[in-house]
């Protein structure tokens, strides 16, 4: 499936696959919770979509405040930004829900927000919880990687600046920041690294970003 992308981003998801192996080897503190056979995944379900909620507004907020085309659009605008970096498979639909809706949501936040994460905080020796200030420099760092990832192709911003003045990549990258506040959260609910709230989170934005850039919505 992931070479039916492009063969770049087919290489792209299978070197994040195997980092994630090795970040595992690597630091043998890191502990995931991505049980998503369990009973009750409702509670789950429902701060994944709470996290989403709060992404959209946030996002609506500070882009409004740099483009007036977004004031004029609404939250459609936000939709439509996070559309940008979603990849599809040429010429078949529902295998682009199927795959980008689903499969691809578990396989970034298991690297990203996951392995990626609680590797960087236990070699950088900064805890993750909301109440510790270093931890939004942590949220921060893999936010930015989260948003590099996805546009590589585009061409990485080199100054704050030229984030800030893309619309899409500043949207990518309060989207990364807000799934880090859930994931630092779910696990202070927890008592452990749970990325099911994150997955589910990740899951309706790719899902309702995937329709609009195939134009069903």
């Amino acid at each position: 499936l992931l070479i039916n992308f492009n063969p770049y981003l087919g290489t792209a998801y299978s070197l994040i696959f195997i980092l994630t192996i090795i970040l595992v080897s690597l630091d043998p503190k890191i502990t995931i919770d991505l049980d998503l056979s369990r009973s009750n995944l409702l509670p789950d379900l429902i701060l994944g979509l709470a996290g989403y909620a709060i992404f959209v507004g946030v996002a609506f907020f500070v882009i409004s405040l740099l483009q007036t085309a977004a004031q004029i659009l609404g939250l459609e605008s936000i939709i439509s930004l996070m559309a940008e970096a979603q990849p599809v498979f040429a010429g078949n639909n529902f295998l682009s829900i199927v795959t980008v809706g689903f499969l691809v949501p578990i396989l970034e936040n298991l690297f990203f927000f996951g392995v990626g994460m609680e590797f960087l905080s236990d070699k950088l020796g900064i805890p993750i919880p909301l109440n510790q200030p270093r931890s939004y420099g942590i949220y921060g760092l893999v936010a930015f990687v989260f948003t590099a990832f996805h546009f590589n192709v585009k061409g990485l911003p080199s100054t704050a600046g030229q984030l800030i003045n893309d619309p899409a990549l500043l949207t990518t990258f309060i989207f990364g920041f807000v799934t880090c506040l859930v994931v630092a959260f779910a696990k202070e609910t927890n008592g452990k690294k749970d990325l099911r709230p994150s997955i589910f989170m990740h899951m309706v934005s790719n899902i309702i970003s995937t329709l609009r850039k195939l134009a069903i919505i």
